[in-house]
Order: structure tokens, then C-alpha cells, then sequence
């Protein structure tokens, strides 16, 4: 079977949602990043976002294209410093947004695609302290204003990750697709 789509992500709880969605797509691979460091042997730890270059490696000996969907934040470009000062985790979104960007110019001619999937807050594991936080929930009524201001599902994502996934998109790359309801076009 030849690999046409990887997806890398951490959130365990996004990840198995998307391979749930995706599962009857046999050329889709979702990982996490302790997964796919392995996969990419060593990539990861030499260079951020190394991992891609793995496969890169793999989508051009295949000679066939490829997509890679990064996950992105919000926090990237949008950032919120009275509930979510986390300046690491916004920088590192910040560079994936980056990474994607730089790849996708430079491996189109190859039709290796790179797009970033950049979710507001998103109910997983990850985020219960914003979960359980009143003043929180309070700020994403009007940060996140789409479908009653709520913290959004990991199915939210599932079509957006689809789209970039899918030969739908094969005119599409270096893009960031903000699944954040409303967050980057609020004013809260």
C-alpha cells in the first residue's frame, strides 16, 4: 500500500478521533510524536519538525505526492495572554505554522502538500484545567461565539482534517485552517 497522508499528533484524544473517522482510508497513518520519532529515526529530536522531512523522504521515493496535516493552535497566531500565558506551547505552534509554510513551498513541485489544522480550545485531556475553570468558560462565550460559545468537541476537527487529507484538497497547500469557533475573530 502505498503512504499518501500522515498526520502527526500528540493529543491522543484528537488522534484517535481522526484515525476513528479516517479508518476507512487505508493510505492514512495518524501518529503521535513519540510514534513517529521513532518512525522517523531520530528526525524529531535533531530537529524541530524533523519528523516531516522523514516522510518527505518517503512521499518522494514513492514518487506519488503526499499530504501532511500539522497541528497548529490558535495560540500561534492569535494569542490570549490573560487565560493562556503558555509562551512554549504558543511559540512551538507558532513554528509548526512556520515549518508547514516553508515545506509546502518548497515540495510542490513534488505535489507533497503541507497544511496546518489550528483548533481553538478543544475539550481533551489536555485542556481539563481550562475545563474546570468558571472564568474560563466565561471568556470563551465570547471568545469562541460559534454554536452557544463552547469549548469545541475533537469531532469539531474531523472534516477540516478530512478535507486536507483527501484528494479534495489536491489544489491546497501551506494553508492554516482555524477550526477555533470564532476565536481568531473575536474581539474578547
Amino acid at each position: 500500500m502505498e503512504l499518501k497522508t500522515y498526520i502527526v499528533e500528540d493529543n491522543a484524544t484528537i488522534r484517535e478521533n481522526l484515525i476513528g473517522t479516517l479508518e476507512e482510508l487505508a493510505s492514512v497513518k495518524a501518529l503521535g510524536w513519540a510514534e513517529a520519532e521513532e518512525e522517523a529515526k531520530g528526525w524529531l529530536a535533531a530537529h524541530p519538525g524533523g519528523w516531516d522531512l522523514a516522510i518527505v523522504d518517503l512521499f518522494l521515493k514513492q514518487g506519488s505526492g503526499g499530504t501532511v496535516l500539522n497541528m497548529g493552535s490558535v495560540l500561534g497566531f492569535s494569542p490570549s495572554p490573560k487565560f493562556f500565558a503558555t509562551h512554549a506551547y504558543a511559540t512551538t505552534k507558532a513554528a509548526i505554522i512556520g515549518l508547514t509554510k516553508s515545506a509546502a513551498a518548497h515540495y510542490a513541485p513534488h505535489n507533497i502538500r503541507f497544511n496546518v489544522l489550528a483548533p481553538g480550545l478543544v475539550a481533551t485531556p489536555m485542556s481539563q484545567r481550562a475545563q474546570g475553570d468558571e472564568a474560563i468558560l466565561n471568556f470563551i462565550k465570547t471568545k469562541q461565539p460559534l454554536d452557544g460559545g463552547r469549548i469545541g468537541q475533537p469531532d469539531d476537527l474531523d472534516s477540516a482534517a478530512v478535507f486536507f487529507m483527501s484528494d479534495e484538497s489536491k489544489f491546497v497547500t501551506g494553508q492554516v485552517l482555524a477550526v477555533d469557533g470564532g476565536w481568531s475573530v473575536s474581539e474578547a
